[in-house]
């Protein structure tokens, strides 16, 4: 993703057109768009809410635990920086779909 590109269209709203320019990084990995001003003209089509499961007890089984307490040795905090990265991954992933339309 270009950085500054997620500063731009947070807070928009179903619908709601924008347009701005961004310059991609010198080092992004298409070299076609590297260190170039690009500018982005974009309406947004559809706004997604990522809901997680709750953690419970369903939910520390499939992880082979038998209760929560288990889960909060050493995992608990790899759980927590995994659903961080998880909710972060699943927006860029969003963001890339509606922009390849």
């Amino acid at each position: 993703m270009v950085p500054g590109f997620e500063e731009q269209i947070i807070g928009m709203s179903k619908g709601e057109q924008k347009d701005f320019d961004l310059t991609f990084p010198k080092d992004f990995q298409d070299k076609e768009f590297a260190n170039q001003k690009i500018h982005f003209d974009l309406t947004l089509e559809e706004v997604k809410e990522i809901v997680l499961p709750e953690i419970d007890g369903e939910f520390v089984a499939k992880f082979g635990r038998k209760n929560i307490g288990a889960l909060q040795g050493g995992d608990q905090g790899k759980f927590n920086t995994g659903k961080k990265d998880r909710e972060f991954q699943a927006q860029q992933a969003q963001i890339a779909e509606q922009l390849s339309k």
